[in-house]
């Protein structure tokens, strides 16, 4: 695990323009983000293995965002009222700022390891589901590409950058669309050494996925209506906040290894707008 450490102070080491950023709640392309999950919270008891920390958030002078994660043991007692000993330190940030329908896109390039998951992705402000997985990658071996998939057709050359979206149905139960690889016949670029605009236009009817401006994936129907079933906020109304992280698999389980960082050139949201005829 030591390896893990040593790399990621190597990475620092060679970009002497960044930095972290002062504070947990920090500016970033317009929005204010903090580096925790709600209400604060700096572990997930389902992953007990890591925890979530302002230390691997840097901030380059060019304005692009770094994430890392590193090997630092922690002791934390959570509000479950049990302490945990997470070994490894990962980022994740969510905006303060909830938003609607509308359009959420970001220029990312993924980072190279093994185990990794890195994601950009929204949630319910308060609430979880609804989760529209706006793209979320596995590297596994250290490589994010598949020529193969587990069902027909079984071979499809894919990227391991997924699409999902989570809900509640009318009986509260958790749903999802399930995970699907964006193939490599809309999307050739390799993600980890050129940034790729991932992109979700949410709607009332429909919710879209797009990689460099080319749709990959389009939900319709009952899903869209169910989305918002556990969504509904009587001050917030139908709101979301929006996150990038990078996780990791149990390093009891598997090698975990960060070579160079996620790397976010920036984030824009555009809301949904009707228009009506005079």
């Amino acid at each position: 695990m030591d390896t893990i450490d040593n790399k990621i102070e190597n990475l620092e080491n060679e970009n002497l323009e960044s930095k972290k950023p002062e504070e947990s709640n920090f500016s970033w392309c317009g929005y204010t983000w903090k580096a925790a999950q709600e209400n604060g919270r700096l572990i997930h008891p389902d992953s007990p293995w890591y925890w979530y920390s302002l230390d691997t958030i840097r901030i380059c002078s060019d304005n692009v965002l770094e994430l890392y994660i590193k090997y630092n043991p922690k002791e934390i007692k959570h509000w479950n009222g049990k302490t945990y000993h997470p070994t490894i330190e990962v980022p994740t940030m969510r905006t303060i700022e909830t938003f609607g329908y509308g359009t959420f896109k970001a220029d990312i390039m993924l980072p190279t390891g093994t185990n990794l998951w890195p994601s950009f992705w929204t949630t319910g402000s308060g609430n979880w589901p609804p989760e529209l997985d706006i793209m979320e990658a596995w590297s596994e071996d250290d490589k994010y590409f598949k020529w193969f998939i587990a069902q027909p057709p079984y071979f499809s050359p894919s990227w391991r950058t997924t699409t999902n979206v989570h809900y509640r149905n009318k009986d509260l139960e958790h749903k999802s669309v399930g995970s699907r690889n964006i193939s490599w016949f809309k999307q050739r670029n390799n993600p980890c050494i050129e940034y790729i605009e991932y992109k979700c236009e949410w709607l009332p009817n429909s919710i879209t996925f797009y990689a460099n401006g080319r749709e990959v994936r389009k939900i319709t129907g009952d899903v869209c209506k169910d989305l918002i079933v556990n969504l509904k906020d009587l001050n917030k109304g139908y709101k979301m906040n929006v996150l990038f992280d990078v996780w990791c698999e149990d390093p009891e389980k598997c090698n975990v290894e960060m070579y160079t960082p996620m790397r976010i050139k920036n984030f824009e949201y555009e809301p949904y707008t009707i228009y009506y005829r005079p």
